[in-house]
């Protein structure tokens, strides 16, 4: 439902993505919302047959019906919805309602007629029926009575069938004697005044919700309580809500007495306090039977199951709530006091053994841990591994006056509780005391004004077109005895009571919910536009739909379209279909505007342009069966998809263009060809069912038709075309007219010349009718015909040709079975026994689909062959789409999973990081083959054309095989010639040809020569004989023509195949009954085809895949069927495969024990690489380069557990082997392929003079690239001694954007990498951009070059040019080097974006792996030391982006300066103040004595070092030990526990080491996975043996506390201590004083003995660098740059202010961080980090979600590099707020300062700012900041404290925000200054 109204992405209105930080769509809803608003749709049944429409004979069409809803199957439970709350927000409580709410205004009354059962509460229809139960009679003189009656003018009653009451009934003295006014609500009515049969209404309650939680619950029970006393069914019930009856005792009553239940009506339900009374009323108590059998029932029971109600008693009951541990999400647990026989019987559905959870906000987004359930009072740890703890409910009030509501739109997001309407109260109760100030809202109180709001006060206010009533309060649930808080979720149906009506109220909200989702108006306006002409409408139409939709209404010509109220589909499609863009007729001139036709559209189009006129009324083509042979037929929609994905791009220009064509998606050669043939045949013939002929047909009489034989003749056919030509004066007039019935007078001269000229001959002969149909047929081939737009098509045919000469090498093939819609492959191949535990597998299997460790499978029954062939089989057990190596302990939420569009992309695409964009992975494969001198073909078999999509350059074509043979086109012809002219009028097209007409155009020609080609192997008799062809079949059909077509390889000069075979039907959601027999067609046509393959005696040539792109949950669902799943199993099949094997892990059990086990689903274990891998190398791709091009996701797993071609086929040639720890991968040589591959066939004639350009892909190299914009300027001269390098600027310097409105990732321009810089120009793309660096070296530079690499995006966003300037320091002006053009190279080929992709580039050259623009200054020798980088624009001038990938200034750094000042911050500074933390793990031995001259470092290896693992399987982030951060390393060790693990490192330093301690940092997984010991040895150089150097325990400190997983945390720790602020473990070693270049650290065991896993952070070998040798070798590239330049730190005691900062050469600013850069730490997630420090009350935003807090608290902190470069002196620091949440203010402070980035922080000053206790007012944001250095600007908000006595001048300062005002998930500033001196 959300898929198809709101999309996968959250919109703009314009239809544009929202993008979050990262430049990443932002989506809609995730798979949790998936799971919660299915279980909305639970309950929906179909109904019973009836007569009419429903009768037995046409049951089928029984879906006429609408659905109902059955109460008992519904899920009753609270449901999460899109906005981070529930469905039933701001909707009224069900305990707020008015009083008598049946009576007052909004109460439905529904009529039931004579039947007093009622539709929409539950109830017994026997006991509803029998007359001697008591009922709610309405008399004669009641106000309901009169308007239930709705009087004539007659006084006779009309009863109207639905009665809503408008305004609130009034009772005097005499009406309040009625029943109804003595109950709490109704349930149905009877009126029989004065008739002779009574007429019964149901009251329909107005929409509201309960809270889930509630205090002071009562106990209620449910049917039967024998002698022992045990009752069943028990809940607890909120005692304010009318959900349950009375149950009355004798006062006194002894344990023999049962009770009895009173009422005033039959099925009535009260509230608690009514049920005491009602008992009162009778003598009797309320209370707790000891007995209730059917003896007992009282006057209200009697002959009513014991089922349909629940009863109050006396008895307390506690709700609490269960937590799961892993995602925080909640479920109700009702826990009832004993009853007399000493149990508490509690209904399932909320028993302490419930699985109900649900998803629930909890406060700061922490919820219990285990070790936080363990140590609460309240609560206990369940078995099933929950938290099970009683709660209190704190219900309080959001605002105390409207000066804190800014606005309807704040108020709505802080209310999520809504109110009943106030008018529906008795007059007075409430006060409408105005708008308070605030436009749109009007405010009703109990008392009070607009300063002093309480918790009845309710807002009012229109929304969309609705209205809205909300309370003033907020509900918590709070775990007793803990902070752990919770919102009180809502519900519609009450867990207590459900009834249908509820159920039909939540469906509605539901609904409501996506129809008013920002999202949905753009949504539906891009998909209607594309319904209705415009493929890819401007974002500026859409948001004009959008306007039109949420407004109502649209004007056109002064003519006004819709009613005005949000969601009006006719102001919608007017505002499309009358907007210019749709109708003005320029714009077809676009090559990007209009559409293709979808088919059927088309021939309904032609069908009425040109008359259908039929014979008889009833005889009318229906176009039902048309799907197979055009694509489209009437109601045969494949899926809930459409025919087409909306998404999908026809490769070529419209793909290049970033364009979609969603109906192109058809364009298969056999369904084109029908299409037009069948169109010749109908307008030779008319619409007919011969079945000689092409033809639209599905008639629903009898059938066939008489068929004719002469053409024109349509006297046999029901239907023909009527149209005659307006003017028959000439074929020009008759060309003219049909050009504009058929193609909107969109035809090009050249064609309607064309066309006339072939059609002038016969006109000529006086035969108008033939010339007319002539011109007809040859018009329905055009583009322009089929297409919107104008084609511009030459006649020059397209050039379409296959290869011409044999291939060298064998024959071999691929055949992928895509089974689309998710098989249940757990179905397939099943445990059947030999397990580990000795039980019977398949028993455990059926028993959950869980297994034990087991030896032998079996497979379906119905698929035999795969036994029989078993060892020519190998299964790929749980197989999927997997983007990197996870378990459910991983986030392992991310994209569309579960998502037959998504996962069916993610399949054919191979490509999660999207490196290879618009390409498919056998597309790159065959591109690979192809390279490699191999004759290639893709096929597409019904299949999918992306999965065989590769790059432009190979020009490898898709060709589409047909299903049937081989027929002549255009049988009885009105003009022979009409397929090859359709050639010419499909030519090659011209510049500026319409994009869709290109698509369609290039489509037929292809079309018509592969139809030649087949008809050329058919009359060489190459045909497949005697094939068993199963008409029946789609299989059958789709491999009989694989056969066919593979038997062609020959004539088709082709040694290698891809064929990929799409079949739908296995979304087998409501059973798996139609498993069996799918199974059974494919084990029959897959047996046909093996034995076709051994007749071609090509079987061992052959592999067969069988595949899906997702497999099904393991537990069944309540249909008996199963939903969509991840991991499935997959199979190899062929005559030459190694089978008789099981490749994977199949994974057991089968249930949440297994790691792998989410949601009843199994993440997969193995990867759709792992196997293309293997069949990539069998096929001819060996090298590692071409197969990491072929599947761009290779990297994320280890190359070992790829499978090879050896394990895959008997012939492999590749083979991988783990040597010492180490993956080695070898293939044999093969060498019948020529290494370059010959030009197959060009799409054009060459050109007359060769290009500039040289291949995109050369056989060699060139180690140099030519300058790519070579200058007139001579050369300067560079000095000596100098160092030529890549670039002198990189990411140890700092940064500045410009002439940008917002940035992101700026590092991204210097980081080495292909990550990209993103500059948002939003309005300023007339003003320059660039960015200003500062290198980090000691030395000057000299700018030789500027060097830019292109970004993913399209070349719009590219700088177009470029220039240069430089400056000696900050305060010089800035100087001109240089400027030019920046032409990139490879065509302006994007390059992939990604951050793990390193550019290798040397000073002469870029890197030519990718694209780059370069512009030389070859005579600049000036020296500078910053670079301001300009670029004038984008490529496309109005662009509002400007991205690149990398900049670089190829140039020289120049010798240091001679005599440099001695540094006072050496690159490791000593700790000032001793570490806290003493050494862990103290030894005995004496310290030895370190050389002098030595270095101490906190660790001698690094991320520069090489590092290679040992003791796994596989490994993933192998950096992640060694790159400074809590990124974590992960060592599979599966089978592996009891060997030793570990990594040898090779420091990258000149000098030899001593290591002094081993240090490892904590992982964030369990403690089971830590190393438990250590051992260190080292080595001199790698020829040298390992000597020990020592080894110890590893005793973690924090108590084993977890570190946060995160790459961007980063570690700061000394050669004495480890960063105290994470977990680490340390082992000394004082007395080495041994010499080593090499390292190696091995770990015996994990603390968790059997664990499949080793896992840490970090690891650091604390120790000394040694001076280098005394003479080193000379080096270009030093790894390590100089030092930074000497710091003017004092060393004298600080002096008190302001002596020092008042110094003639100080310059008092009013803060001296800006401009500047910053950084945050402490955060998952920052928003605006630069406007920390902004000029204006810009905000800061700090997300502390998953962080870790300090004792308790949440702490941030933000660095600072002032970009002024020069030392400073702080006075005073200032906080300005930001516009809301003052909870978020920080109110505790650590501010710290340091002289250069390798000196230790030193503290300036901390404590609590002045504001801490109070509360702060808010500035709005964007306003200007005045201040000075004596002052903060007095028009805003701040607070500041100062630092009077501080003097010591820093270059860097961090500040800390050590606490917010409420410990605040978010720590939010508009702006921090430091106001202080800057030191000359």
């Amino acid at each position: 439902m959300q898929l198809f109204s709101i999309g996968l992405f959250v919109l703009n209105k314009d239809g544009s993505k929202v993008l979050n930080e990262d430049g990443k769509p932002v989506e809609t809803y995730t798979i949790d919302d998936i799971m919660s608003y299915a279980s909305a749709w639970t309950g929906f049944k179909g109904r019973d047959a009836r007569g009419g429409a429903s009768a037995s004979n046409r049951h089928k069409d029984r879906s006429l019906d609408p659905l109902y809803i059955n109460p008992e199957t519904r899920d009753h439970f609270p449901k999460s919805n899109l906005y981070g709350g529930f469905i039933g927000d701001q909707v009224a409580l069900c305990n707020d309602l008015p009083d008598k709410a049946f009576l007052r205004k909004g109460a439905t009354y529904k009529i039931l007629g004579s039947d007093p059962t009622p539709t929409m509460l539950s109830s017994d229809v026997a006991v509803e029926m029998n007359p001697d139960r008591p009922r709610m009679e309405l008399l004669p003189s009641s106000p309901l009575f009169n308007r239930l009656c709705s009087p004539d003018s007659n006084g006779d009653c009309t009863f109207p069938s639905k009665v809503v009451l408008e305004d609130n009934l009034f009772y005097d003295d005499a009406a309040k004697l009625g029943l109804e006014y003595k109950v709490d609500t109704l349930r149905t009515v009877q009126m029989k005044a004065g008739m002779s049969h009574p007429m019964y209404y149901e009251y329909i309650r107005q929409p509201c919700v309960e809270h889930s939680f509630y205090s002071d619950a009562k106990k209620v029970i449910q049917g039967q309580v024998n002698g022992d006393a045990v009752q069943d069914n028990v809940m607890c019930a909120d005692p304010t809500l009318p959900v349950a009856t009375s149950m009355c005792l004798e006062p006194g009553a002894e344990q023999s007495v049962g009770g009895t239940v009173h009422c005033n009506y039959i099925g009535e339900r009260m509230t608690y306090d009514s049920a005491i009374d009602t008992c009162a009323a009778k003598g009797l108590e309320l209370g707790e039977p000891w007995l209730f059998t059917h003896v007992e029932p009282g006057p209200c029971a009697q002959g009513a199951s014991f089922l349909d109600f629940r009863s109050w008693t006396n008895s307390t009951c506690q709700v609490k709530v269960k937590v799961s541990f892993d995602a925080g999400k909640v479920a109700i647990v009702h826990s009832p006091s004993p009853d007399h026989g000493g149990m508490a019987n509690t209904e399932p559905s909320v028993s302490e053994a419930s699985l109900n959870f649900f998803k629930t906000p909890w406060t700061n987004g922490h919820f219990p841990s285990l070790n936080d359930c363990l140590s609460i009072e309240s609560c206990h740890v369940h078995d099933d591994e929950s938290c099970i703890c009683d709660t209190e409910v704190a219900v309080n009030n959001v605002f105390t006056s409207s000066s804190e509501i800014s606005s309807i739109a704040d108020l709505k997001a802080a209310l999520h509780i809504g109110a009943a309407d106030p008018q529906s109260f008795e007059d007075g109760h409430f006060t409408n005391i105005g708008s308070c100030e605030i436009d749109g809202l009007t405010v009703y109180s109990t008392g009070g004004d607009c300063t002093s709001f309480n918790s009845d006060t309710i807002f009012s206010f229109e929304w969309k077109s609705r209205s809205f009533f909300l309370k003033n309060i907020k509900s918590e649930v709070y775990i007793s005895g803990s902070s752990f808080a919770f919102r009180n979720p809502v519900q519609f149906i009450s867990v207590v009571q459900t009834e249908a009506r509820d159920a039909y109220h939540e469906t509605d909200e539901v609904l409501d919910s996506l129809f008013y989702h920002p999202s949905h108006p753009p949504f539906l306006a891009m998909r209607l536009a594309q319904r209705f002409g415009l493929s890819n409408a401007s974002p500026s139409l859409i948001e004009r739909a959008v306007t039109a939709y949420e407004a109502g209404s649209y004007e056109s010509n002064n003519l006004q379209f819709g009613s005005g109220k949000y969601g009006d589909l006719g102001a919608l499609i007017a505002a499309i279909l009358l907007d210019r863009e749709a109708r003005e007729p320029v714009l077809d001139a676009d090559q990007s505007h209009g559409q293709a036709k979808a088919p059927l559209d088309q021939v309904i189009s032609v069908f009425r342009s040109m008359g259908l006129k039929y014979e008889s009324p009833l005889v009318v083509p229906t176009l039902i069966d048309s799907y197979d042979m055009i694509g489209q037929g009437s109601y045969e929609s494949p899926s809930v998809f459409n025919f087409y994905l909306v998404e999908f791009a026809n490769p070529g220009p419209v793909q290049d263009a970033g364009l979609m064509s969603p109906e192109t998606s058809l364009y298969q050669s056999y369904r084109l060809l029908y299409l037009l043939d069948a169109m010749s045949t109908t307008v030779k013939f008319g619409v007919n069912d011969c079945p000689r002929l092409p033809r639209f047909e599905g008639w629903r009489v009898s059938s066939p038709f008489q068929c004719s034989t002469v053409e024109g003749n349509t006297e046999f056919s029901p239907a023909h075309f009527s149209y005659w030509p307006s003017s028959v004066e000439s074929v020009q007039s008759i060309v003219s007219e049909l050009s504009l019935l058929l193609t909107s007078s969109r035809m090009t001269a050249s064609n309607e010349a064309l066309i006339a000229s072939l059609v002038q001959p016969i006109f000529d002969t006086g035969d108008v009718a033939k010339a007319t149909r002539a011109a007809q047929q040859y018009i329905l081939t055009t583009p322009e015909a089929h297409t919107t737009g104008i084609a511009r098509i030459s006649e020059n045919e397209r050039q379409i040709a296959g290869y011409e000469s044999k291939p060298r090498g064998p024959y071999k093939a691929l055949v992928f079975l895509n089974f689309s819609g998710g098989v249940d492959s757990y179905n397939l191949l099943v445990p059947k026994g030999q397990c580990g535990s000795g039980e019977d597998g398949y028993a455990a299997y059926a028993a959950s689909r869980g297994n034990a460790v087991c030896q032998e499978f079996g497979v379906h029954s119905d698929f035999s062959l795969l036994a029989d062939l078993y060892n020519q089989t190998i299964f790929f057990a749980n197989i999927g789409t997997l983007f990197k190596p996870l378990t459910r302990h991983d986030d392992w939420n991310v994209g569309d999973l579960f998502a037959h569009n998504a996962m069916q992309y993610n399949l054919a695409r191979g490509d999660p990081y999207d490196e290879a964009p618009d390409t498919g992975v056998f597309g790159r494969l065959l591109d690979m083959l192809q390279k490699q001198g191999h004759h290639t073909s893709a096929n597409n078999v019904k299949g999918d054309k992306q999965m065989l999509q590769g790059f432009p350059e190979y020009q490898n074509n898709i060709y589409e095989v047909t299903l049937s043979d081989p027929k002549d086109l255009n049988q009885y012809p009105t003009v022979t010639d009409l397929f090859d002219v359709a050639k010419q009028l499909n030519g090659v097209g011209e510049l500026g040809n319409s994009f869709f007409g290109e698509a369609w155009a290039d489509s037929v020609s292809t079309a018509l020569f592969e139809h030649e080609q087949q008809l050329a192997a058919a009359a060489a008799g190459i045909e497949v004989s005697d094939y068993p062809l199963n008409g029946e079949s789609s299989l059958s059909k789709g491999l009989n023509a694989i056969a066919n077509h593979m038997l062609s390889r020959n004539f088709r000069n082709v040694n290698r195949d891809i064929y990929v075979l799409r079949e739908g039907g296995f979304d087998m959601h409501k059973s798996s009954d139609g498993l069996a027999p799918a199974f059974q067609d494919i084990n029959a046509e897959l047996g046909k085809f093996i034995n076709e393959m051994k007749r071609q005696g090509i079987w061992e040539d052959v592999a067969i895949v069988f595949g899906s792109e997702f497999g099904r949950s393991i537990p069944t669902n309540s249909n008996g069927g199963t939903d969509h799943g991840w991991g499935g199993h997959a199979f190899l099949i062929g005559g030459g495969v190694n089978g008789g094997k099981i490749l994977g892990d199949y994974p057991h059990p089968l249930n949440s024990a297994h790691d792998q086990y989410v949601r009843g689903r199994m993440i997969p274990t193995t990867p759709h690489e792992f196997v293309w891998n293997g069949v990539a190398q069998w096929l001819g791709v060996r090298a590692d380069s071409d197969l990491d091009l072929v599947l761009p996701n290779r990297k994320s797993f280890s190359e070992c557990d790829h499978f090879t071609d050896k394990d895959l086929f008997v012939d492999g040639a590749c083979d991988c082997t783990i040597i010492d720890g180490a993956c080695s991968c070898q293939c044999d040589t093969v060498t019948y392929s020529p290494t370059v591959s010959p030009t197959l066939s060009p799409s054009e004639s060459p050109s007359s003079e060769p290009t500039s350009h040289p291949s995109s892909l050369p056989s060699v190299i060139p180690s140099v690239s030519p300058t790519l914009n070579p200058t007139d300027s001579p050369t300067a001269e560079l000095p000596e001694g100098g160092i030529l390098v890549n670039s002198i600027i990189d990411s140890d310097g700092s940064y500045e954007p410009f002439g940008c409105n917002s940035w992101s990732r700026k590092w991204a321009s210097v980081d080495g990498s292909l990550q990209k810089f993103h500059c948002d120009r939003t309005d300023l793309y007339n003003v320059p951009a660039g960015q200003v660096f500062s290198p980090p070296y000691v030395q000057a530079t000299i700018a030789k070059k500027v060097r830019v690499y292109a970004g993913d995006a399209n070349a719009n966003v590219f700088p177009i040019d470029v220039t240069l300037e430089g400056r000696v320091n900050p305060e010089a002006p800035w100087e001109s080097i240089g400027s030019g053009d920046l032409e990139f190279m490879n065509n302006f080929e994007r390059n992939v974006r990604s951050n793990a992709v390193f550019i290798e580039s040397t000073y002469e050259s870029g890197d030519v792996n990718y694209t780059y623009a370069e512009v030389d200054f070859p005579s600049n020798n000036a020296v500078y030391s910053d670079y301001k980088v300009t670029f004038s624009g984008t490529r496309k001038y109005e662009e509002t982006r400007l991205q690149f990938a990398e900049l670089e200034i190829p140039g020289m750094l120049l010798p240091p300066p001679p005599t440099p000042p001695p540094s006072l911050s050496p690159s490791v500074s000593p700790s000032k103040v001793p570490s806290s933390s003493p050494t862990l793990n103290p030894t005995d031995f004496p310290t030895a004595a370190l050389p002098d001259g030595g270095t101490l470092v906190n660790s001698i290896i690094d991320s520069d070092a090489s590092y290679l693992s040992f003791g796994c399987n596989s490994w993933s982030r192998e950096w992640a030990s060694v790159d400074g951060s809590l990124e974590k390393f992960h060592c599979d060790r599966t089978d592996l526990h009891h060997v030793p693990a570990g990594q040898v490192f090779s420091p990258p330093y000149v000098q030899a080491t001593i290591a002094k301690k081993v240090r490892v940092y904590a992982g964030d997984a369990g403690t089971g996975l830590d190393p438990i010991d250590v051992t260190l040895e080292g080595r001199l150089n790698a020829e040298a043996p390992w000597e020990s150097i020592g080894s110890g325990d590893l005793e973690f400190n924090n108590n084993n506390a977890r570190n946060v997983r995160s790459s961007a945390v980063f570690i700061e720790s000394t050669y004495e201590s480890g960063d105290v602020n994470y977990t680490y473990a340390e082992v000394d070693f004082p007395s080495n004083n041994a010499v080593y270049s090499d390292y190696k650290v091995t770990f015996s065991a994990t603390r968790n003995y059997d664990s499949n896993r080793l896992q840490f952070a970090e690891l650091e070998i604390p120790g000394m660098l040694l001076p280098p040798p005394p003479t080193p070798p000379p080096t270009l590239s030093p790894s390590v740059s100089p030092t930074a330049p000497p710091t003017a730190h004092p060393t004298h005691p600080p002096t008190p202010w302001p002596t020092a900062a008042v110094a003639d050469n100080a310059q008092a600013v009013n803060t001296i961080l800006y401009p500047g850069s910053v950084e945050s730490f402490g955060c998952s997630r920052t928003v605006r980090a630069g406007a920390a420090i902004a000029p204006t009350t810009e905000k800061f935003f700090c997300d502390h979600l998953d962080m870790p807090k300090q004792d308790g608290i949440w702490v941030d902190s933000l660095t600072f590099s002032p970009a002024h470069g020069k030392l400073s002196v702080a006075k005073d620091l200032r906080l300005y707020t930001h516009n809301n949440c003052g909870n978020c203010d920080c109110v505790d402070y650590l501010l710290e300062g340091r002289v250069d980035a390798s000196s230790a922080w030193e503290e300036i000053g901390s404590g609590d700012f002045p504001w801490r206790g109070q509360a702060t007012c808010r500035n709005s944001r964007g306003i200007t900041i005045n201040s000075t250095f004596e002052s903060g600007d007095s028009d805003l908000c701040y607070d500041s404290v100062g630092f009077p006595s501080h003097s010591t001048p820093y270059l860097d300062y961090k500040y800390t925000c050590r606490r917010t005002r409420g410990n605040h998930r978010y720590h939010q500033v508009g702006r921090i200054e430091l106001a202080g001196y800057i030191l000359e």
